[in-house]
């Protein structure tokens, strides 16, 4: 299965901004999965060397397969500052 993202951002009246996901998932016959990727917020780590976040999708349909999908994601999310990689996991339960 591969994936595409889509950031969305919100701007906040106190100049930060939020930045969330609208993510399609996409298994080896083509049919992508929908996921709505609520907003999260990254804090830089203990040590200083990457930023870290959570948070939560709804699935919300998709195509072929996965017209009718639901269920709910928890993802965690990393980047490193210094090589600037991002790592996402994620878990759950999707019913199709």
């Amino acid at each position: 299965m591969t994936s595409e993202t889509a950031p969305c951002v919100s701007d906040l009246p106190d100049g930060f901004a939020v930045h969330s996901q609208c993510g399609t998932f996409i298994d080896a016959d083509g049919d992508a999965l929908a996921v709505d990727i609520a907003p999260y917020e990254l804090h830089v780590n203990a040590t200083f060397s990457a930023l870290e976040g959570m948070t939560t999708g709804t699935v919300n349909g998709g195509t072929g397969k996965f017209k009718d999908a639901t269920g709910s994601l928890t993802f965690s999310n990393s980047q490193d500052l210094a090589t600037g990689v991002v790592a996402t996991s994620y878990d759950g339960t999707v019913k199709f």
